[in-house]
């Protein structure tokens, strides 16, 4: 089993000076960067465990911490509660370092306006927005439609 932690702190360290950041250099608005990753949920209802390529996280590259999670909700409870995932290091690995070589693009000025929100993933099922925190369960299919502009800037939820 691979290992899971809380605490991000030492990959975004390492991912920043792989792609030579230094957080006082970063403006405000590239300072949040969302990004997808590969999560594991566990429904606290019925126990039922998913893995999903679309689950969110907001990284602050000048703390260098994780400041959102987003969360997602069970397919087979009738009224499920949301569910925060856990990650393994690796596959935090993979996109703290895209979320970091994102903003050595836009820095470079070679990062074209559109592309991915996070590492190469295969979806094996369809994406249920009613059950994705992202997507405002359901009000805004955010995950299927791309990004809203500068919304990784409010931190304040």
């Amino acid at each position: 089993m691979a290992e899971v932690t809380d605490d991000y702190t030492a990959l975004i360290t390492k991912a920043m000076r792989k792609n030579n950041l230094l957080s006082v250099d970063l403006a405000q608005n590239l300072r949040y960067q969302e990004v997808k990753a590969t999560g594991h949920f566990k429904c606290p209802e019925c126990e039922k465990g998913w893995t999903s390529v679309i689950a969110w996280i907001r990284i602050d590259f000048e703390t260098k911490k994780l400041v959102r999670v987003y969360q997602q909700k069970c397919n087979k409870c009738s009224n499920p509660p949301p569910t925060t995932p856990t990650f393994y290091l690796r596959d935090m690995k993979t996109s703290i370092n895209f979320a970091a070589g994102r903003v050595r693009s836009i820095l470079g000025g070679t990062w074209v306006s559109g592309g991915s929100d996070g590492p190469p993933t295969k979806l094996l099922r369809n994406h249920i927005i009613e059950l994705c925190e992202k997507c405002e369960y359901g009000a805004n299919p955010y995950c299927t439609q791309g990004r809203r502009d500068n919304e990784w800037l409010d931190d304040s939820d």
